[in-house]
Formats: structure tokens, C-alpha cells, sequence
């Protein structure tokens, strides 16, 4: 995932694309990164994921408020047929 997230943000080298470099050599599984202490993992597993929610809670466009609908009110006689077409 932070592969992907680097590839998308290497055209505008912003804060995400070091951050996300990081993550990736830190979790990557063919030369893992060994950190003994199970504390430290805990926070940087806590960052990292924080992280990842606020990246994606940034990409999701904000809803706009629609205006309401008004509905035409007008009353029109109805011929008392017996196949009616509603309008």
C-alpha cells in the first residue's frame, strides 16, 4: 500500500512521499527491519496507521450540501376516466 501511495505522490514531492518511503523501508518484507523492543513497535504501528487514515481521509472529496428540490403545487383537474396517465 505505501508503494502504491509513493508512486501516486512522486509528482508533487510533498510530505507524504518522504513519510511514505519511510513506511516502506521500515515494513518491507525482504530486508525486514528488526526492532526488538515490542513497545516501539507498538507506537510506530499506532503512528503508521494514523497516518494511513488521515492520507485517505484527505483524498475522500467533501460532500456539498444540495440545494433542496421545490415542487410545482399547482392542482389541475383530473378527468374522472377510467385509465388515468399520471404526470
Amino acid at each position: 500500500m505505501a508503494l502504491i501511495i509513493i508512486v501516486n505522490e512522486f509528482r508533487t514531492r510533498s510530505f507524504w512521499l518522504i513519510a511514505f518511503i519511510l513506511i516502506f523501508i521500515i515494513f518491507n518484507p525482504i530486508f525486514p527491519v528488526y526492532l526488538y523492543l515490542k513497545p516501539l513497535w507498538i507506537i510506530i504501528d499506532y503512528i503508521v496507521g494514523l497516518l494511513f487514515l488521515y492520507y485517505f481521509y484527505t483524498l475522500v472529496p467533501k460532500k456539498k450540501n444540495k440545494v433542496p428540490e421545490t415542487i410545482d403545487t399547482k392542482h389541475e383537474e383530473i378527468s374522472k376516466t377510467r385509465d388515468r396517465i399520471i404526470k
